[in-house]
């Protein structure tokens, strides 16, 4: 039966077959489950230490700014005839032409300031700076709590395993502090945001050691470590066992979620008691 089924398929293409493979790859690569299985802890106090280095780690916040304008794509608007097009629409609409060469710059300045974002234009970055945000003190405020336990989990059975998802958190101490943050910032993006026709500003908190996804092993015991491993999630999956293989990984993982919280002051209690 299942041979009959397989000749009743209908043919596909070998780029539509190459295009779905690339897809499951990609897919099975930017998964969650990838990203736990690769930053395994061995133990729960490896886990422990792993938080107590990040929650001592001084946080980083910086800004990133780009300056930049649209150009036409001269190729697509020369082969659609755009610029005759947009000139003979100039035309009917002002009923003159340019008469000299002041006239022609400013109306190629007029259309210049025009030009939005489509598939005729492109972006062209003309500037980018950074800055880091000061401050001087600084406290860890994290917290943590379970999110959802395994299915596995029994009153005399813990699961295997526990996933903890890491979230940052910027935090400010007083109203003083909040100000101060956005004041530096409004000074950067009128120093530096300035310098071309638009601007787009990021804001990027770091956390030395920060990893946003980690697995605990509470079980060093038995086969279910050795086969949740990061070898065993490539195996199954190039035998297109990959959802069978997650569905049986998630029974057996609580969940944690914890906030890497970081409250940022100006008042720095060491000159305060000085």
């Amino acid at each position: 039966i299942v041979i009959l089924c397989v000749a009743y398929l209908p043919r596909l293409s070998n780029k539509f077959i190459t295009f779905i493979a690339v897809c499951y790859i990609v897919e099975a690569y930017t998964c969650s489950t990838r990203k736990f299985l690769n930053h395994k802890l061995t133990s729960p106090e490896a886990a422990e230490s792993c938080l107590e280095m990040m929650k001592d780690q001084k946080p980083s916040i910086k800004w990133n700014i780009r300056c930049y304008h649209y150009e036409k794509r001269k190729l697509l608007c020369a082969l659609l005839m755009i610029d005759l097009w947009q000139y003979l629409h100039k035309l009917i609409l002002c009923k003159k032409k340019y008469e000299d060469k002041d006239d022609d710059e400013e109306g190629q300045q007029t259309i210049q300031t025009e030009l939005r974002p489509s598939m005729l234009t492109k972006k062209v970055v003309t500037h980018e700076s950074s800055m880091f945000y000061k401050f001087d003190s600084w406290e860890d405020e994290t917290i943590g709590a379970i999110w959802k336990l395994g299915s596995f989990v029994t009153t005399s059975n813990i699961s295997a395993f526990t996933k903890i998802s890491m979230h940052k958190l910027i935090l400010f101490a007083d109203s003083k502090t909040r100000s101060n943050f956005f004041a530096q910032q409004s000074k950067f993006i009128i120093s530096e945001g300035q310098k071309d026709m638009f601007a787009e500003i990021s804001t990027k908190v770091d956390v030395e050691g920060y990893k946003p996804k980690l697995l605990v092993v509470k079980q060093t015991q038995g086969i279910l470590p050795k086969i949740f491993s990061i070898q065993f999630y490539w195996i199954f999956t190039l035998l297109l066992l990959t959802v069978p293989f997650r569905i049986k990984f998630a029974r057996h993982c609580d969940e944690l979620h914890i906030t890497l919280a970081k409250e940022t002051s100006m008042d720095d209690p060491k000159k305060a008691e000085s």
